[in-house]
């Protein structure tokens, strides 16, 4: 069974626009505003945990919302407090994030390991999805984002 995209998608995705709303993206998850909500949630509560290299980490989960017509990332909160900007409960979407805590360098990063944007249409959702990969990309190549924590 051959899957065929949507011209109309496959267009969008060929963009200049597509790569300028994925870097846009990219710079919200590595932003003082994403770190504020990430840290404002519970470990391991209702986001459990997740497998990365044979090791189980915490998890943690973050309310965030985009425009539904772009995917372009408006803001991180929690859904009660999001203003009419961010657009209340529209264009919300939910990222999975695993903590992953360095042994000897005292060194953490993050790692998204699962992307619920099942509100959105599907163009949102493939820019989120090439979002999580090029900011995954960033967290795995080195201290790039990476916070120290004081031990």
């Amino acid at each position: 069974m051959t899957f065929e995209l949507d011209p109309e998608l496959k267009a969008a995705i060929a963009s200049d626009q597509h790569e300028t709303i994925v870097g846009h993206n990219v710079a919200m998850l590595q932003s003082e505003a994403f770190r504020r909500t990430f840290m404002t949630e519970s470990f391991g509560g209702n986001a459990g945990s997740a497998v990365i290299d044979e090791v189980e980490v915490a998890c943690v989960a973050v309310n965030g919302f985009a425009n539904p017509d772009t995917g372009e990332i408006r803001a991180f909160e929690m859904p009660e407090s999001a203003d009419g900007e961010s657009g209340n409960a529209a264009g919300r979407f939910v990222l999975k994030v695993a903590v992953i805590m360095g042994t000897t360098d005292f060194t953490t990063h993050n790692r998204i390991v699962e992307l619920d944007a099942s509100e959105l249409p599907a163009l949102a959702e493939v820019r989120l999805s090439r979002t999580i990969t090029a900011y995954n990309e960033l967290e795995a190549s080195g201290p790039r984002g990476r916070v120290a924590v004081q031990p």
